[in-house]
């Protein structure tokens, strides 16, 4: 992935490893995405990898977990 400005020094910054995003919304859904920075950067770009619904399980009570 391309490098970046990184806001506080202003200098470039080309991260070795890219960086994993998980987003999980109320209703299940779960997306995740890959990004060549963290948020603080000018420059970063994220590409959705992969989507899907999770399904609820009901948990055994508590004495049996």
């Amino acid at each position: 992935m391309k490098p970046v400005i990184v806001r506080s020094t202003g200098e470039y910054s080309n991260y070795e490893l890219p960086y994993l995003i998980i987003g999980i919304k109320r209703d299940g859904l779960i997306k995740v995405w890959i990004s060549n920075s963290p948020a603080d950067a000018i420059g970063r770009e994220s590409l959705e990898i992969g989507s899907g619904m999770a399904q609820i399980k009901e948990l055994p009570p508590e004495d049996q977990r």
